[in-house]
């Protein structure tokens, strides 16, 4: 499970990529910001609540350096 990585480059990039002309724009971009902001937080907020419910208590790393 992975709750990292590049959250709304694209869609960001996109909703800016409209032109100014179309009537829309800004709803879009507003809209666009505001699922990434919420990918983001969202995560971050449950993550404590699922290793709570797991009774995680420390998280190690599970590829070591020297491995690589």
């Amino acid at each position: 499970m992975t709750l990292s990585g590049a959250n709304g480059t694209i869609t960001l990039a996109l909703a800016l990529s409209i032109p100014n002309s179309i009537k829309m724009r800004l709803p879009i971009i507003f809209v666009a910001g505001s699922v990434v902001i919420i990918s983001l937080i969202v995560p971050v907020i449950s993550l404590k609540f699922v290793m709570q419910k797991y009774q995680v208590t420390k998280v190690t790393a599970l590829i070591s350096i020297s491995s690589l």
